[in-house]
């Protein structure tokens, strides 16, 4: 539940109302409060509008798929507890892989989700960065290039994870 109004569509002008429209055309059907909290900063919403609707990749990110995405996503939405955004990327990820037994592992224990090895390192990365972020170390990069990801891929996970943080505290 939002803390602060939120401007609904039908009550936005200006800059609210041309992020709006960036965001509903395209498959936003209803807008979610984490979406919704930026009406009070309307540049804030400008930004987050084109980086989630009118970027190559999921959310701004290109080297890595949106299943993986969609897995990091969910994974830091358990770690923060944040119901809505468990709820819509567990949805996403079921539709994506067909079953919904993968989402139903990550949010009852991610570190004991059925992954390869790859989606594992990253999924430990993300979670040490979301709860210990004065512990990263080289090590942690290093740790995601053995599992076979390449620079631009260790700075799209460490984006989708910086995003997903913000994303869950707003």
């Amino acid at each position: 539940m939002a803390w602060v109004e939120i401007i609904p569509p039908e009550n936005a002008e200006g800059d609210v109302l041309r992020a709006y429209k960036r965001f509903l055309p395209k498959g936003a059907s209803r807008f979610r409060e984490a979406m919704g909290v930026l009406t009070q900063e309307p540049q804030v919403l400008e930004w987050f509008a084109s980086l989630c609707m009118e970027t190559e990749g999921a959310y701004g990110v290109t080297g890595i798929d949106a299943r993986l995405v969609e897995t990091l996503a969910l994974t830091i939405s358990v770690l923060n507890e944040c119901h809505t955004c468990i709820a819509v990327h567990g949805t996403q990820l079921r539709q994506m892989s067909g079953s919904s037994t993968l989402t139903d592992q990550i949010t009852s224990d991610y570190a004991t989700a059925e992954v390869d090895a790859r989606t594992r390192a990253a999924m430990a990365y993300a979670a040490k960065l979301t709860r210990q972020p004065e512990a990263m170390e080289v090590g942690d990069a290093t740790a995601l290039r053995d599992a076979g990801f390449t620079d631009q891929q260790i700075v799209d996970v460490a984006h989708v994870v910086g995003l997903f943080n913000y994303i869950n505290r707003i």
